[in-house]
């Protein structure tokens, strides 16, 4: 396997990658484990180490959602969000996510499936969004696409593309 792909089967192993993408050159995180239960929300790096500031996250058919011991409920299953406006602009905003083939299911536990923002042409390509409040929150999500997506029971709205805060 290449350096800089990574593999995770956790949460921990999870945030882990996602925490050594600021620091180390990760450009790929491949889920192989059918389900990855979260007891937290996962955060994204405000910054990626890569030199194209891209990291593909594959979910190869997995679904991510809050443990079956979580009864309250968490913001979201996956989020990345400024301290304020100059960290947004400065910091963050030339970043970009691309989440391929994930289930989000809430359980009605989880606001919002993937909370992204101040990122530059991300995607969320072929992923689907059950029992959540919103599937996507994207704010300041320049030039993001969602394609191909799905969404079931979301009590909210199913997407949204907003300015940030």
């Amino acid at each position: 396997m290449p350096a800089n792909r990574v593999s995770v089967t956790t949460q921990a192993e999870f945030q882990q990658a996602l925490d050594s993408a600021a620091t180390t050159p990760i450009s790929c995180i491949d889920i192989t484990n059918d389900v990855i239960q979260l007891t937290s929300p996962l955060v994204l790096p405000k910054t990626l180490n890569t030199p194209s500031k891209r990291l593909i996250i594959n979910g190869n058919g997995a679904t991510i959602k809050p443990a079956n011991t979580l009864t309250t409920p968490i913001s979201a299953l996956i989020t990345r969000q400024p301290v304020n406006q100059t960290e947004a602009l400065n910091t963050m905003q030339s970043q970009s996510f691309h989440f391929n083939d994930i289930m989000f299911d809430g359980r009605g536990v989880a606001a919002t499936g993937i909370d992204l923002a101040a990122t530059y042409a991300s995607s969320v390509v072929n992923c689907s969004f059950k029992s959540l409040q919103n599937g996507v929150y994207l704010r300041f999500g320049l030039m993001t696409r969602v394609i191909n997506c799905l969404t079931n029971a979301i009590s909210g709205s199913a997407f949204v593309a907003d300015m940030g805060e």
